[in-house]
């Protein structure tokens, strides 16, 4: 939902009496519904997966800094690999220290990270794929970065179906508690 539409929606919400018992409990239950706490599971998948970034951020910027025969774009592009690694070092450690996983922001910036990566990554191949002297390995290396371009692909569908499944959850939960909001104000039957 975009800024305009949310920030519409939210004086409406306002401008309505609906009870501050009712409300408050809409609030709670939209905090429950986007913040999930972490299992002991997810906890080590963030503890390897920040680790993982961290030897990459050390491998990439070891590479980029003393790879004198690689072309000045793939020194780059190994560059960006180091921001994004520490990108990910950030987002993990944040989400660690917190002991929970916020579904909408915490999904979008992981799948935005990495559709970032791999659109910066493609391009990169791409330009020095047309500066090999043998071209049959510039297509080895255009079909191997589609690949993932594909994966990333199946990322961001799944996160778009995932928020899309948040916001409907969201929308009937307001419902819910507008109808337990009105149902409290009508008359009783028979009185």
């Amino acid at each position: 939902m975009n800024r305009e539409r949310r920030q519409f929606r939210d004086e409406l919400i306002a401008a309505d009496p609906v009870a501050s018992g009712h409300r408050e409990r809409y609030e709670r239950a939209v905090q429950e519904m986007l913040h999930k706490r972490l299992s002991g599971g997810h906890k080590v998948m963030l503890v390897v997966t920040t680790l993982v970034a961290v030897g990459l951020a050390i491998t990439f910027g070891v590479v980029a800094v003393t790879g004198h025969e690689l072309p000045v774009l793939a020194r780059a592009a190994f560059g960006v690999g180091v921001a994004f690694a520490v990108g990910w070092v950030v987002l993990n450690v944040s989400i660690l220290r917190r002991g929970d996983i916020n579904l909408r922001t915490d999904a979008n910036a992981m799948t935005g990270m990495t559709w970032g990566f791999l659109v910066i990554l493609m391009t990169f191949l791409l330009l020095l794929a047309g500066t090999m002297p043998d071209a049959v390995r510039g297509v080895h290396m255009l079909v191997a970065g589609l690949v993932f371009l594909v994966i990333g692909v199946a990322f961001l569908i799944t996160n778009r179906v995932d928020q899309a499944e948040l916001n409907t959850r969201e929308k009937l939960l307001e419902i819910e508690h507008r109808l337990a909001s009105l149902a409290e104000r009508l008359p009783e039957d028979g009185a």
